[in-house]
């Protein structure tokens, strides 16, 4: 995956980043490295990197006084529905072998494995 999205300029953990930004915007450089399983150093780094290409910026919440939230800019959701479409491909080739209940199945377990963890 690094490889292809690196066509659009984006490591996987950038790509990750900017897709749970894209579900929900404003989140805190904390709750963005929870969502992606990251230390906070490191989505540091991600955000540091995103910023500079004018993908992300970063603002002042509002109503409260110390968190700082993390935004997609224009250029990061145009580069976000491109990094979608590789991301897209290189699902469809990895399920290739598979048939659509398969699939479905699969998701299902994912999805309840997630929840596990979630509740734990």
């Amino acid at each position: 995956m690094d490889e292809q999205l690196d066509a659009v300029g984006v490591t996987t953990p950038q790509y990750a980043a900017l897709s749970i930004l894209e579900e929900d915007q404003g989140l805190s450089n904390a709750e963005l490295a929870r969502r992606c399983f990251l230390t906070p150093q490191t989505m540091h780094k991600i955000i540091g990197g995103l910023e500079a290409k004018r993908l992300v910026e970063r603002k002042a919440d509002p109503s409260h006084g110390r968190k700082i939230n993390t935004l997609l800019t224009s250029e990061g959701k145009k580069l976000l529905k491109k990094a979608h479409k590789i991301v897209q491909n290189i699902e469809g080739e990895m399920t290739s072998d598979l048939t659509e209940e398969e699939i479905e199945e699969t998701r299902k377990n994912l999805a309840q494995c997630i929840e596990s963890l979630e509740d734990s």
